[in-house]
């Protein structure tokens, strides 16, 4: 039920934006302020706060954000819907329709050290030449799986690391 509300919110949103021509700007200013919910997590808890009156959460919100157009309305609007709580989920929603309609596919790269800035941009365009579509490569740096490159897109994972090897190999001696 809440991700089909965070679905219609979104697309709402996003709607207005193109309408606005303003889809880029509200992209950036919805994730800033994801992020500063999720640092200061009790924001979003005081803005949901049923006893604390809704001017005095505006004013909160005045006092933490910019008024700076339709991001800001919209943080607005879902404090006075009581549906602040379901943020980062409409934010969640509104990344995938922005990525769909630019054509940009996030790409999870796991690797035991941090990619060098050569192998990063080869994986880059690599991985651009095959899908042809952008490329938004998300880094995670995981000393488990030892060696080699976990990717992951989409529902596809691609396990090229020294770990995956290791259980492949083990499954195969259990067969024997």
């Amino acid at each position: 039920m809440m991700e089909q509300v965070d679905k219609l919110y979104a697309n709402a949103l996003f709607e207005l934006c193109k309408e606005e021509e303003c889809i880029d700007l509200v992209y950036d200013k919805l994730n800033k302020y994801n992020s500063v919910f999720i640092e200061f997590e009790d924001l979003q808890k005081l803005l949901s706060v049923p006893t604390i009156e809704l001017t005095d959460k505006l004013n909160i919100l005045s006092k933490v954000f910019k008024n700076d157009g339709i991001a800001y309305n919209f943080l607005c609007i879902l404090v006075e819907k009581k549906r602040i709580n379901s943020f980062a989920g409409i934010v969640d929603e509104f990344n995938i329709i922005y990525n769909s309609y630019n054509k940009i596919i996030e790409v999870t790269a796991t690797t035991s050290i941090p990619l060098t800035e050569e192998i990063r941009q080869k994986l880059v365009d690599k991985l651009q030449q095959k899908s042809g579509k952008k490329i938004k490569l998300i880094e995670i740096v995981s000393p488990e799986i030892l060696g080699g490159i976990i990717i992951n897109y989409g529902n596809t994972q691609i396990d090229n690391s020294i770990k995956g090897k290791l259980k492949d190999i083990s499954k195969q001696l259990k067969q024997i």
